[in-house]
């Protein structure tokens, strides 16, 4: 969560130039966009055997289950902005 505060950080206390944040946001990028390819890449490798172990309807729907539980989490345990509730809380 503090990840869009650092390069702020980095200005402010480390005195580091326009450069020095375009390195490492690239870098960011970089790692993020790798994370993201190599779990499209072993998903694809983990579904093969799956469909010949369960069947293509059934490990559709599993998945569905699964992505449907995901979007559940987001209702039970929504995502507030703590600015906003500091706000609030100050009123």
């Amino acid at each position: 969560m503090a990840t869009p505060l650092q390069p702020i950080y980095f200005v402010r206390e480390l005195g580091a130039s326009d450069g020095w944040i375009g390195i490492w946001l690239a870098l960011y990028l970089g790692v993020f966009v790798t994370a993201m390819n190599l779990g499209f890449f072993l998903a694809t490798l983990l579904c093969a055997p799956l469909v010949d172990l369960i069947g293509a309807q059934t490990l559709v729907l599993v998945l569905a289950v699964l992505r449907l539980g995901g979007a559940l989490l987001f209702v039970v345990n929504p995502v507030r902005a703590p600015v906003a509730e500091a706000a609030a809380g100050a009123r």
